[in-house]
Order: C-alpha cells, then structure tokens, then sequence
C-alpha cells in the first residue's frame, strides 16, 4: 500500500470516528427530551360524564358504552401515561371508539383544558388554545369493544 493510501484510509477512520460520536451527541438529547414530552403530568381533573357515546349511534352501541366508566384515579393514570400527539392520524381511525368520557383537565406545566377520552384509548382536547390528541391503550377501564380495534396482525392484550 503506498503512503499516501495509507494516509488517506487513516484520515477516513479518524473522521468516521468523529462522525458516529457527533451522531451519539446528537441523538442523546432527542430520546431523552422525547421522552418526557410523551407524557403531561396531571395536577387537577374533574370528570364530567363517563358511559355515554357521541350521538348518532345505535341503542345498542349507547348500551354497551354504559359499560365505560373510568374511574378519576384511572384517568389521571391515563393522562400520566399517555402518549401527547399533535395529530391523531391513523390512530384515531384504528382505535375508534363510541364509547367516551369527558371533563377538565389541569397539568402541572399550567396547561389546562377539556379533554374527551374514548373507551379505546384515544382521547384529545384543547388545551391553551392547542389541539392536543392522547393515546395510551392498557388502560384497566371496562371497554365494550375491546378487541376490535387492531388492523392487520396486531395483537391487543386479552383478545
């Protein structure tokens, strides 16, 4: 191998070296501040109704939604664990559900607002004027349609 080979395949190594570190320094902050943005943490709800559905649906379906009746303790849960989205996506759709509970919410950042919470999982509100969507799916709550969101292979707990 001549010299100047040699010197160029040292300098790569060198420099790829320095490049995966500046990508470690990089991506180390990311998980950990997208990590505690997943989550609010509650300081004051009031819940307003729970096992009712949004209108329009079956008696049949408001029936089984009478069986949705989150606890304030298992809300507050919810919101502690529960994923923060800007926009509910294909999770709103897949994780539908007609069964909801609603109220207020305060969170220990301030921010506070009415939340609508579905017997799924998927839950969003306004809060300070911003659009927040939820999501967090092991909930111990009774859930009339348990079993019924998943799409494709995806396996839900209990089913």
């Amino acid at each position: 191998m001549s010299i100047t080979k040699g010197l160029i395949l040292a300098k790569y190594r060198m420099l790829n070296k320095y490049m995966v570190n500046a990508k470690l320094i990089y991506a180390i902050p990311f998980f950990v501040f997208s990590n505690l943005a997943c989550s609010k943490e509650v300081s004051n709800i009031e819940v307003s109704k729970v096992g009712i559905a949004y209108k329009g649906h079956s008696e049949k379906e408001k029936e089984g939604c009478k069986l949705f009746r989150p606890t304030k303790e298992q809300i507050i849960n919810y919101f502690n664990k529960a994923k923060v989205l800007k926009y509910g996506g294909s999770i709103e759709h897949q994780y539908y559900s007609p069964c909801i509970a609603t109220g207020m919410v305060t969170f220990k950042d301030g921010s506070t607002g009415q939340w609508t919470i579905q017997s799924s999982g998927f839950g969003y509100g306004t809060f300070n004027n911003e659009a927040l969507n939820f999501f967090y799916k092991d909930n111990k709550w009774s859930d009339p349609f348990q079993c019924t969101y998943a799409m494709d292979d995806e396996s839900q707990p209990g089913c």
